[in-house]
């Protein structure tokens, strides 16, 4: 089985063979650029030697020369170049040796070279001593050392001879072989050159089927995807690309299966779904559309809404896709429609502006039931207001005047139950009125009066509103005195505060106290009603603000409560721009406390 070569293995190759070939390319071409160098370095310093060797043979007849001259004119400066030229000599001699140390047959010739320079050199300074002390040229250069002299500086030019002769061959050699270096220089580079073309030419290739052949289905796979077309089949190979295209495939098939989940929820979805564009036209809507306005499809494509919107409501939905397109819009739209048939049916339109797109995306849904709910609550409501509380406060007003004995005194058990029964009755008005402000809330009815309020006299004349059931329930309530005035609605925080210090009361054991205090903040205050109560569990703290929620199912019947009360609470502290909240450990007692702002944003001083 062929080896896996993964992309990484891929790029390896694609950068370490060029890399390797020009590294060796290099080392080659140095080689032989060294080579050549040495050769030519070789060439010159046989040239050298050569003019050297010649030079020396020219100084030794330049020293006779000299010195024969100077025994003639007894001339100085005669004497002094005879010296200066047997110091060049000696140089010459010295830096011929140094020229070819490295090479033992020339070190020889050089010696032998030296040899007889230094014979000449002696002959001609035992001639120049003795020209101080014997006079005459003929005396000093005659006989016996004449002819020594003569048979060196032979010597001497044969040996140089000799020398330039070998220094000659040697010259031919080097610049033969430097000849040769230059045309293998050449050749290097022109076969550098064609296998660089050759190998680019290749990893092109290479690469081309291996990689960016592979790369060129994948690109066209994202846009056959986009297209909603088929894909190519799916990659060979157990490579990077392989697995990438695999997954690739299994994106695109679980993005089909989504489409088409979606394309089912959509057409089996009980509310209208719709596209519409920017012009106000049907672009997709989807079948519910038949059930909910009477309408096929086709019937509506290409139609504006506003010929489905009741007259009323025309401007007010016209605003609504204004302001979702601006992304201002953060509440659904109720609005009423027209159906096929002429009757008419409540929407609640939930939108979304697509810049893409340039178009809406609507969900609708039908409130015309909910419509008819919220009718038939409000006209509960009313019943109950004119109907029940007016009766309820003429039964209770009878009751206080059976109490008081307005009519006779009455038996210890008729007392009983009077007095059990207005207690039962204002119980019922208690609750009346709860859901009286329950649903002045909830409909946007509920008016604040604000004013400025010495907070300490708000909170004596909620702890005097619930001091007789206090007492009877044997707990005291404490109100820590304070300096704060704030703008608020009285009336309302004092219902509030009522609340509060009512339930405090329920949970509290006898013989204990409930304690009204005040935390002053930079621009709010926090009123806090703490208790010794069991507590409440940290999971229900945030539950007991919730219509009809209470700690334990117990305690709308033990302590007689309705479980609207703190939810009326937090809905007149949020009216004031405040927070409700609850601090609480089972078993240590509860501190339910209040923040308002010490100013109304319109009350401002």
């Amino acid at each position: 089985m062929a080896p896996r070569i993964n992309l990484s293995h891929k790029g390896f190759i694609l950068i370490a063979v060029p890399l390797v070939f020009e590294l060796v390319f290099v080392a080659t071409l140095f080689e032989l650029l060294m080579r050549a160098k040495d050769e030519a370095w070789r060439e010159s310093s046989a040239r050298q030697t050569v003019v050297l060797t010649n030079e020396l043979g020219k100084l030794s007849f330049d020293a006779s020369s000299a010195l024969v001259t100077f025994a003639l004119t007894k001339n100085k400066a005669f004497e002094e170049r005879f010296v200066e030229i047997v110091r060049k000599i000696r140089e010459d001699v010295h830096s011929l040796k140094t020229r070819v140390i490295d090479d033992p047959p020339r070190v020889v010739a050089a010696m032998r070279i030296e040899f007889y320079e230094r014979t000449i050199l002696d002959l001609l300074a035992q001639a120049k001593e003795q020209l101080s002390n014997v006079s005459g040229l003929g005396n000093v250069l005659s006989g016996d050392r004449a002819r020594r002299l003569q048979a060196a500086m032979s010597k001497l030019l044969t040996e140089i001879n000799r020398f330039g002769e070998a220094e000659g061959r040697l010259v031919s050699e080097t610049y033969g072989a430097q000849s040769r270096s230059e045309t293998l220089v050449y050749g290097c580079l022109s076969a550098g050159v064609v296998l660089n073309i050759l190998l680019a030419f290749g990893l092109a290739i290479f690469f081309n089927k291996g990689t960016a052949k592979r790369l060129g289905i994948l690109m066209d796979n994202t846009m056959r995807l986009a297209g909603s077309k088929e894909l190519h089949l799916p990659l060979a190979g157990d490579d990077e690309l392989a697995h990438l295209d695999s997954v690739f495939h299994d994106m695109a098939r679980a993005l089909a299966e989504a489409l088409r989940k979606e394309r089912v929820a959509v057409e089996n979805a009980v509310d209208v779904i719709c596209f519409i564009g920017s012009d106000g036209c049907f672009l997709a809507v989807n079948p519910a559309v038949l059930d909910v306005w009477g309408y096929r499809q086709d019937e509506l494509l290409g139609h504006s809404y506003v010929d489905l919107v009741e007259a009323d409501s025309i401007e007010k939905t016209r605003l609504y896709f204004a302001d979702v397109r601006e992304g201002k819009a953060a509440a659904a739209l109720e609005n009423c429609l027209v159906k096929s048939d002429g009757s008419d049916v409540d929407m609640s339109w939930s939108s979304h502006w697509s810049e893409q797109e340039q178009a809406f995306f609507c969900v609708v849904h039908d409130i015309t039931e909910r419509k008819k709910l919220d009718r038939l609550k409000r006209e509960f409501v009313a019943m109950v207001s004119h109907d029940l509380r007016s009766p309820l406060n003429s039964v209770k007003a009878l009751l206080t005047l059976l109490s008081e004995g307005a009519y006779g005194n009455l038996s210890s058990a008729g007392q009983v139950s009077v007095t059990a029964t207005e207690q039962d009755v204002e119980r019922l008005i208690a609750m009346i009125n709860d859901l009286l402000d329950i649903e002045k809330m909830e409909s946007g009815r509920l008016e604040l009066h604000f004013k400025k309020v010495a907070l300490v006299d708000l909170l004596w004349r909620a702890a005097g509103a619930i001091s007789s059931f206090a007492e009877s329930c044997a707990v005291n309530i404490k109100v820590i005195p304070c300096k704060v005035e704030i703008v608020a609605d009285e009336e309302r925080l004092i219902q509030v505060v009522v609340n509060l210090i009512s339930n405090a009361v329920k949970f509290s054991p006898p013989e204990t106290t409930v304690v009204l205090s005040v935390d002053e903040l930079a621009d709010s205050v926090v009123v806090k009603v703490a208790d010794k109560g069991r507590g409440i569990p940290r999971l229900a703290q945030q539950a007991v603000f919730e219509r009809f929620k209470q700690v334990d199912k117990s305690d709308g019947v033990g302590h007689k409560g309705s479980g609207l009360g703190l939810a009326i609470c937090k809905a007149i502290v949020e009216q004031h721009g405040g927070e409700i909240g609850v601090d609480s450990e089972e078993g240590k007692g509860s501190t339910f406390w209040f923040r308002v702002p010490r100013q109304q944003p319109e009350h401002q001083s």
